[in-house]
This record gives C-alpha cells, structure tokens and sequence, in this order.
C-alpha cells in the first residue's frame, strides 16, 4: 500500500492522489459533491482543494504489502485475512452525508 500520510497538508508525503494518478482518468474521481470541507469564520475550504481527496487514506497501512488475489477474492483467506479484507482504505474526512449533523 502507498506511503501516502492521512492529512496530506501536514505532511512532507506525496499525497494519495498522486498514487493513484495513473489508475484514475479524473482526479475529480476524488471529489465527494457532499465534501464541504474545513468549516473556519467567512470561509469553507472543501478537502479536495487543500487535501487532493474528498477522502482520508488510512496511512497505518502504507508499505503494507497486500498478496495477490487479495482484492479481487481469487484465494481462500484465512479468518484474519478476511478481516483485513473489508479493511476501509478510504473514507470521508468528516461525515459530509449526514444532513443534521451539517451546517
């Protein structure tokens, strides 16, 4: 998995957009419409524009290698294995579908 940091604007790490450039044709791809990002006095910032992703990349895994089949569910797995199969790689920054909890 790639070294990509979780909150890219903290970070000297390339970001996970970058990693994933040459399997995505759009980088809006990583734009949420819901994302309506950092909430500061007289100003929104979205997390797309100051993170390149509407979503945080869970940085625990970067330089895990993940075996062959493990994506695709060509190979048995092991009870362990299959856990860390329906691991969320990407997720929300913030619960931006939610309407109550929004603005």
């Amino acid at each position: 998995m790639p070294p990509a940091p979780r909150l890219p604007s903290v970070s000297d790490k390339p970001l996970i957009a970058e990693f994933l450039k040459p399997f995505i044709k759009n980088p809006e791809t990583l734009s949420c419409p819901a994302d309506d990002g950092y909430r500061r006095p007289g100003r929104t910032e979205r997390y797309f524009e100051t993170e390149g992703s509407s979503y945080e990349y869970l940085d625990p895994l970067g330089g895990v290698r993940v075996a062959a089949g493990y994506l695709t569910g060509k190979v048995v797995f092991s009870e362990e294995k299959v856990h860390q199969r329906d691991t969320q790689v990407l997720y929300d920054y913030t619960n931006f579908h939610v309407p109550l909890l929004r603005k």
